[in-house]
């Protein structure tokens, strides 16, 4: 289609790739993903991004999937495994295939920034999983001893650790993407949009060299404790509801084991003082 607008995204390293049908939402995506979009001298464990993205997406607003003549549906008698039909209730409806990593989108809601983030989330996650990958539902405070990863569920203190980090970067406050390289545990943030704000937000280009993991759980005192690595296994597999997939699940809780035997697993006791951080430092200096 002339119209067409190709937006290029770095995601965790690979490259994404959306074809925009609809002009205006393409020069849209384009500002407020812009910061996602690849650097030509991007500082990163991976070479330059290929020509070929990892990831294409075709992406609809309702006025060009109409044109078009293009309904996305799940199949009748369910989809095939690779080819799966991503319903976003009243944000976005969508038909990827997880082996060839294509597919079409059309944004039915009345905010399409947001929901084109949280499906490049979801896809992104899904995609990533055969690849030592995952989008995990932990915040990702990069210090100069490394990066510390703090998991827990909602509620669990995430987004207030980070508050009181001082001048730490924020790669992520809630969603991370974490990858195995060799041994090595690394970390990006996730392209996301910022409602309340109303603007977008770039949490991290990356990636981050991980240096320890830890459980959050409020208490009035402040200590950290080891975790066995059965237990830390457990602490960490905490995934967004969205992208937990059974038949992925082996395959998640390798990479899990995997990074519970290359870095240091805790369980950090914190009330809301910034004291805890010293709690930290001591650790990454055992």
């Amino acid at each position: 289609m002339p119209n067409a607008i190709h937006v290029r995204l770095d995601i965790a390293g690979c490259a994404v790739r959306l074809v925009c049908r609809d002009e205006r939402l393409g020069r849209k995506a384009r500002a407020c993903f812009a910061a996602a979009q690849p650097l030509r001298r991007n500082r990163c464990f991976f070479r330059a991004l290929p020509r070929r993205a990892f990831i294409t997406l075709e992406v609809h607003s309702r006025a060009s999937a109409r044109r078009a003549g293009l309904r996305v549906v799940a199949a009748p008698g369910g989809s095939r495994q690779a080819l799966q039909f991503l319903d976003g209730a009243d944000e976005y409806s969508a038909l990827f295939d997880f082996n060839s990593c294509r597919g079409k989108a059309v944004l039915t809601g009345s905010a399409p920034m947001p929901a084109l983030a949280n499906l490049l989330r979801r896809i992104a996650g899904g995609a990533f999983i055969g690849r030592r990958g995952a989008v995990f539902h932990c915040a990702c405070v990069v210090r100069p001893e490394g990066a510390c990863l703090l998991f827990g569920k909602s509620g669990a203190g995430k987004s207030t650790a980070c508050t009181l980090s001082g001048g730490d970067f924020i790669a992520s406050d809630d969603l991370t993407f974490v990858r195995m390289l060799g041994r090595k545990v690394l970390a990006w943030g996730l392209p996301a949009w910022d409602a309340a704000a109303a603007a977008p937000r770039r949490l991290s280009n990356g990636p981050f060299r991980v240096a320890a993991a830890f459980k959050l759980v409020k208490d009035r005192r402040i200590y950290a404790k080891p975790l066995a690595p059965a237990e830390a296994v457990a602490a960490l597999l905490v995934f967004p509801s969205d992208l937990r997939d059974a038949g992925q699940a082996g395959k998640i809780v390798d990479l899990v084991a995997g990074m519970v035997h290359n870095i240091p697993c805790l369980e950090l006791h914190f009330r809301k003082d910034r004291a805890f951080w010293d709690e930290i430092d001591a650790r990454y200096q055992q």
